[in-house]
């Protein structure tokens, strides 16, 4: 049984019908390729890793941020550890330029954002970050 199954348009935009065969072909193409993309997966994610159930927040960074105040320095607005820039800073009145740098201590703009996941982290901010507390970024490797 080779019926019509589907009226479809073609790359050129002219109509076309599909039949049972030229479908049954796309379907196994389209689940060959899912096999062969899950096996890659699962063989690049050998090694389980733990996840944090909750994001880090601007409260959190504040704290770390603290904590590690007399090894980074504060320039325009970025917070650096030598030559690394570790996050963005701002004055308080944007949404995103939350922590402010005042009198050598970190602190919110808006004590509203506290519980909210911290943005203008660089991964080289976000890896100081675990590695202080003891933890890690997950890695292919």
């Amino acid at each position: 049984m080779d019926a019509v199954i589907h009226r479809a348009t073609d790359e050129d935009g002219h109509n076309r019908y599909q039949r049972v065969a030229e479908m049954r072909r796309a379907v196994e193409n389209v689940l060959d390729t899912h096999a062969a993309v899950a096996t890659q997966s699962s063989a690049t994610f050998q090694t389980p890793f733990y996840s944090d159930p909750s994001l880090v927040t601007f409260h959190h960074l504040v704290e770390f941020l603290n904590e590690i105040a007399d090894k980074v320095t504060v320039e325009e607005d970025m917070i650096k550890d030598g030559d690394s820039i570790l996050a963005y800073i701002g004055d308080g009145d944007a949404a995103a330029g939350q922590i402010v740098y005042q009198n050598g201590r970190f602190r919110l703009g808006n004590a509203q954002w506290a519980a909210r996941p911290v943005v203008r982290v660089t991964w080289l901010g976000a890896e100081a970050y675990a590695r202080h507390y003891g933890k890690r970024l997950p890695t292919l490797s």
